[in-house]
Order: structure tokens, then sequence, then C-alpha cells
């Protein structure tokens, strides 16, 4: 957390998924940072979990076994750190995260319509006029 805040961060700190569960609920959250070693949820279970009460949120996951690292970006997060990491790798990752995350609900609504539009086109080469 002091860590953080040098780099002009606000945070949290949660010993448990149930101390972080119970914070994310207050909003004001910009990104995750997990460590896949919590007490009360182990491995991919707590990325997960969170995922499952706040899929709007940027994760970014830190895990002491390098075995963890893609099953834990195909699992959805963000960016994976393997333990030691030093701080600018993590404040770098989170502000990543935190982009990333922002551009892509800016491109949302374009996304959507791109998708619309394709299906569009293949109804009527596939013969299926509206």
């Amino acid at each position: 957390a002091m860590l953080l805040r040098h780099y002009s961060l606000d945070s949290d700190k949660a010993a448990r998924l149930s101390e972080a569960l119970t914070s994310l609920a207050r909003g004001i959250t910009g990104c995750v940072i997990l460590d896949l070693s919590l007490p009360d949820a182990g491995g991919l279970e707590a990325l997960k979990t969170i995922q499952r009460a706040h899929p709007e949120l940027p994760i970014v996951v830190t895990t002491g076994f390098s075995e963890l690292v893609v099953p834990a970006l195909h699992a959805g997060a963000q960016d994976v750190l393997t333990k030691p990491c030093d701080a600018d790798q993590l404040v770098r990752a989170v502000r990543y995260a935190v982009e990333r995350h922002r551009v892509r609900g800016e491109f949302r609504p374009y996304t959507q319509a791109l998708k619309e539009a394709i299906t569009k086109v293949d109804n009527v080469v596939k013969g299926k006029l509206p």
C-alpha cells in the first residue's frame, strides 16, 4: 500500500479474499492486485471469485508459481507478475491494466455495432435478407 502511494496511487490492502470482497463492495476501485496465495482462497479460485463479483474490474495477479501465469491470463487477469517483482513492474502493470480497461470501455459500443453490421452483411451474403 505504501509503495503504491509513493507512485501517487491510492490503495487498500486486504490479507484475505473475504476482506477484499468487502472492500470492493464499497466501490471506487480502479484495479485489483491479487496475490494467488491468499489464506482463504487458493490459486485461481480467488481470481474467478473476484471476477464473478466485479466483472468490470481489471485484475493484476502476482504469484510465486510460474506455472500459474498462463492459466491466470486465460482466466482473465490483465497481467501476471511472478514474485519477487519490483516496484516499477507492479506500478507499470497496474497503470497498463487500468488504461487497457478504459480503452476497451470506450470502444465497446463501436465493437458491438461492428459485430451487428458484420452479422447483417453475412445474412445478406447467405441470402437471409432482413
